[in-house]
């Protein structure tokens, strides 16, 4: 479960988790490595972890060949857990970002700001967020909250 970089594009890296005996034996299919399963280093997951350095720097040339989406389209297809590595920016417009409704507006539509991460069946999710606050907007609310508090 580690990142590694990738030909140029963008994104730049890919994270894969081939730790079970079988991800990683597809992952070297994968990328042309078949030999590697078969290293004494790396046969079992205790001896990967061990040599850890030593696979990454294996996985990492192979990895070059192809850009992150590349690697993604053929690694997820193949069953093995895996995703680019995304930026901010590139996360809060990625498909999948909108589709799990992560980055809503807020209600006058001048912001777009974090969605709630937990996501219950039955219970429906927000689609706007309210307006931030004017300056100073909610502090009777917030030094009455205090107040109130400080006494428990």
């Amino acid at each position: 479960y580690q990142c590694a970089p990738t030909a140029s594009g963008k994104p730049t890296s890919i994270c894969i988790a081939g730790g079970s005996k079988n991800h990683f034996k597809i992952v070297c299919k994968l990328l042309k490595l078949e030999w590697v399963e078969k290293d004494s280093r790396f046969i079992k997951n205790k001896n990967r972890i061990k040599n850890v350095a030593d696979l990454h720097s294996i996985l990492e040339g192979a990895l070059n060949k192809k850009t992150a989406e590349e690697w993604f389209d053929i690694i997820s297809k193949a069953g093995v857990p895996c995703g680019p590595v995304l930026n901010v920016g590139d996360a809060a417009v990625h498909p999948q970002t909108k589709s799990r409704n992560m980055m809503i507006p807020t209600a006058d539509g001048r912001f777009r700001v974090a969605g709630n991460p937990i996501k219950i069946s039955g219970i429906a999710d927000l689609t706007v967020r309210p307006n931030p606050p004017k300056l100073d907007g909610d502090r009777e609310a917030i030094l009455k909250f205090i107040n109130n508090t400080s006494r428990l």
